[in-house]
């Protein structure tokens, strides 16, 4: 497995796309593998902190040409990836724990750990079909969500609006 899209773009390695949500209209965004496309979309909203935002990226496990593919070995579920980034500890609510955490844990997680472990939140592929309401971390909703299309080397998800 090779890193983030999140810390690729820190890095310099990939200079992802912006979706400003607050003039999108809901639409399907085409995402090639993140090893061959160097494609990532940021989703944000600039009335907002820009220290929290959230990325996507097309981890794809399939060959790739001319190159050896570190995604190879993911489980069958690879696809679209969607992470919440939080670049501010102080944003970080523990009463607000993201989808994948384990809400009894969520709070001692982010007190022992803090930043590593809430800053960077993998809420997992997105697949076919599958519909995921985006929240901020203090709780609010962000008025969009992120439905799950085609996956492989190049997938499709779409960014809905209300």
């Amino acid at each position: 497995m090779h890193f983030s899209a999140y810390e690729k773009m820190h890095f310099g390695w990939i200079s992802p796309a912006l979706v400003d949500l607050s003039a999108w209209t809901t639409h399907d965004v085409p995402l090639g593998a993140v090893e061959t496309s160097q494609e990532a979309l940021i989703l944000y909203n600039p009335a907002r902190n820009d220290t929290e935002f959230f990325m996507i990226e097309n981890r794809f496990r399939g060959p790739l040409p001319g190159i050896a593919n570190y995604d190879s070995f993911l489980n069958a579920s690879a696809g679209p990836v969607l992470w919440h980034i939080v670049e501010d500890v102080a944003a970080l609510n523990p009463a607000f724990p993201p989808p994948t955490a384990n809400p009894a844990t969520w709070p001692m997680r982010l007190a022992t750990y803090g930043w590593p472990a809430g800053g960077i939140q993998d809420w997992g592929v997105i697949t076919m079909g599958t519909s995921v309401t985006l929240k901020w971390a203090d709780g609010t909703p962000v008025g969009a969500t992120v439905v799950g299309g085609l996956s492989g080397a190049t997938s499709v998800v779409t960014i809905k609006k209300p």
